[in-house]
């Protein structure tokens, strides 16, 4: 039996609109199953716009959830389990594949503050093929470090750590449940 005072381990990211907004429509129910599936407490986000699932995502795991469970439709799966976007909807690796094993590394060369905000409106839009200023690849390990200076590495707007860092995918890390 589930203790009850204990902080829930499930989060539910749901897209409202999708199923042509059945799912909003129809919350109620759709919790009820919920509940019966996971438990008593599971804690509800509710997306707002597009590339906001990943968000969520990223804080109910800082926050400790051991399940993040989309329910929406492929969008909202791709944004939860996939990491396409970054803050604002930038869509920074618009080929992520959360199958292929890879990371997605794109690297802005030359980015002071002001040269950096040349750049943003191909980011957003994730258009940008053959830019000689934005450097993307895929690797299975990558390694970062600076000759130059102390460098502060930050996931999500958060400081973790100083560089040199090493990022790697983990294999079958999360359980995706279709």
């Amino acid at each position: 039996m589930r203790d009850k005072s204990r902080t829930p381990d499930t989060a539910l990211i749901v897209n409202p609109n999708s199923c042509s907004g059945l799912t909003g429509k129809n919350w109620d129910e759709l919790y009820e199953k919920m509940e019966k599936i996971f438990g008593n407490g599971i804690k509800v986000a509710f997306s707002k716009r597009s590339g906001n699932g990943t968000t969520l995502a990223r804080d109910m795991l800082r926050k400790g959830f051991d399940k993040i469970v989309a329910i929406g439709g492929d969008g909202t799966i791709n944004e939860v389990a996939n990491g396409k976007f970054l803050g604002g909807g930038f869509m920074a690796a618009p080929e992520a594949d959360m199958a292929d094993g890879l990371l997605e590394l794109m690297v802005l060369k030359d980015s002071g503050s002001l040269k950096m905000l040349d750049e943003l409106a191909n980011l957003k839009t994730g258009h940008y093929a053959g830019e000689d200023k934005i450097l993307y690849s895929k690797a299975k390990k990558v390694l970062i470090t600076s000759m130059e200076r102390r460098v502060t590495v930050t996931i999500d707007g958060k400081p973790v750590g100083i560089l040199p860092a090493t990022f790697q995918v983990l294999p079958e890390a999360l359980t995706v449940v279709a």
